[in-house]
């Protein structure tokens, strides 16, 4: 018997929004009624899914389907989004959504915080002392920037109002810079670099800059560097750290299709396809996931072996042919089968996960999150930017738009652009020489070499195995490309990240 339940998804960008109807480059247009049933039915299942792994204690979204104590500030933002996208999609009535959040937000109040800031991990149960240690800026700016959705969507829930304002953004600029980690306990600071702008940094910038808390040079600090594969440029980090969801998830607040910003992502995306179809993969969309029967990506590393749903359906704004092709693939290769538990069969979307070499799938939602994403993502497809609007209406994110006019510019020439390679097969291989020639092994021995990363253990040819950084990388490949022994059919413990060919020395 299988069972539908319906009731009881750094680093945002900033673009300036613009929410029209398709126009005839939109490649929305060329989409069937089926291909839209087909969405629909996944956000249904989907939701149903997070819905169901609930807390009953807190309201908050357990980190998975295994229901642990622990949860993330992450996941509690994007579940929030999630339910102010359920009740536009129908699946929830507005006084569902209120009594929700309500209970979410109630919770919260009840934790303890530093200046307005939380500890990233939170306990589903309710315990509200806060533990030594420090806690990402990047983990806690999902939950901000839900606050400002809340409080355009229903401003009767005021407490959605004060849990924003009470965020002291200046106390993460000391000494001329800012930390992006702070400690609950005591108020101790990480500096851990300016912050990558195509990561989930960018949020707390962006917010701490349009509240007044930051300068506008935090923003302009952000690294920028690019890279290039295949002919198509986009930001670091990419491959390098976590995959596509640094890259995607501001497309979950903001419309950022036609930025900089946007076409970044949209190259790295494309990317991916090209990288899947020249590796002979059925399926792209890498991102940081729980890669089956190992746990979920460490240190941001990504395995080649590993495709996850929510990596593509993060970009079917920008290719909906392709991100629906990709979904039922994933879904042929067993992906989407039911969840079962107490004899009952539950229909809640996708897996976490498919390994492509053994077909061994991941058999876990992570329901704050890589589920929030995807669901996110086909809201405001499927109520066109709906999220985005919300977001856009409050005032901090339209003072933030003034002081930041980086994201202000539009080249709607890019909706042409995006509806072309949407349509057209992808082109051929590129030369030997642009493929990524360069795979990095990590083997989590424990030896930190910085405060984010372990060792890395490199086999090159004609070179001995040798730990080392990424500088000492680049070194051994001054006359030799590294060769990795990595068996893709096997589970170790051991993740593959892909490098753009390195430059000469």
């Amino acid at each position: 018997m299988r069972v539908i339940s319906f009731g009881s998804l750094t680093l945002c960008l900033f673009s300036f929004l613009v929410i029209s109807s398709p126009t005839e480059s939109s490649p929305s247009q060329d989409l069937s009624s089926q291909d839209y049933k087909y969405l629909e039915n996944l956000a249904r299942d989907t939701w149903n899914g997070m819905d169901y792994f609930r807390a009953p204690e807190t309201g908050f979204p357990y980190d998975s389907n295994l229901r642990p104590d622990g949860t993330n500030t992450t996941n509690v933002g994007l579940y929030l989004v999630s339910v102010v996208g359920a009740e536009k999609m129908g699946l929830i009535t507005a006084a569902q959504a209120r009594e929700r959040i309500n209970r979410i937000l109630t919770s919260i109040k009840k934790i303890d915080h530093w200046k307005g800031f939380l500890k990233n991990h939170l306990n589903v149960k309710g315990l509200t002392r806060a533990a030594p240690g420090p806690n990402a800026v990047s983990d806690f700016n999902k939950l901000t920037a839900a606050l400002l959705v809340i409080r355009q969507a229903y401003p009767d829930i005021k407490p959605a109002d004060e849990l924003f304002k009470r965020v002291d953004w200046s106390a993460l600029w000391k000494q001329d810079r800012l930390y992006q980690a702070f400690d609950v306990t005591d108020g101790s600071l990480k500096f851990w670099g300016h912050g990558w702008l195509a990561s989930d940094v960018r949020m707390a910038v962006f917010l701490g800059v349009a509240t007044g808390g930051l300068p506008i040079k935090a923003f302009a600090r952000m690294e920028r560097n690019k890279v290039k594969q295949y002919g198509f440029e986009y930001y670091r980090p990419a491959w390098d750290f976590a995959g596509l969801f640094m890259h995607g998830m501001g497309n979950l607040f903001m419309d950022e299709r036609f930025t900089a910003m946007g076409l970044s992502t949209a190259n790295f995306a494309y990317v991916q396809m090209l990288f899947a179809r020249n590796n002979g993969y059925p399926v792209w969309g890498w991102s940081a996931c729980h890669r089956p029967g190992q746990g979920y990506t460490v240190n941001g590393l990504l395995s080649q072996a590993v495709v996850t749903p929510h990596a593509s359906a993060l970009v079917i704004d920008y290719y909906p042919r392709k991100v629906i092709a990709n979904l039922k693939r994933l879904e042929a290769m067993g992906c989407r089968k039911p969840f079962k538990e107490h004899g009952q069969e539950y229909d809640f979307g996708f897996w976490d996960a498919v390994n492509v070499t053994t077909g061994e799938i991941s058999h876990l939602y992570y329901t704050g999150l890589d589920q929030a994403m995807l669901f996110i993502s086909l809201v405001n497809f499927l109520k066109p930017g709906c999220i985005w609007e919300l977001f856009a209406k409050d005032p901090v994110v339209r003072q933030g738009l003034k002081k930041l006019p980086y994201f202000t510019g539009q080249d709607e020439k890019l909706a042409g652009l995006y509806a072309q390679r949407d349509k057209e097969p992808l082109p051929l291989p590129a030369a030997v020489s642009e493929k990524p020639r360069v795979m990095i092994i990590d083997d989590f021995e424990n030896k930190k070499v910085n405060s984010l990363g372990y060792q890395r253990r490199i086999q090159c040819e004609r070179a001995p195995p040798q730990a080392c950084q990424m500088s000492l990388v680049k070194d051994s490949v001054r006359k030799n490309v590294l060769k990795i022994e990595y068996d893709l059919s096997r589970h170790d413990r051991a993740n593959a990240i892909f490098i753009e060919p390195l430059k000469k020395l």
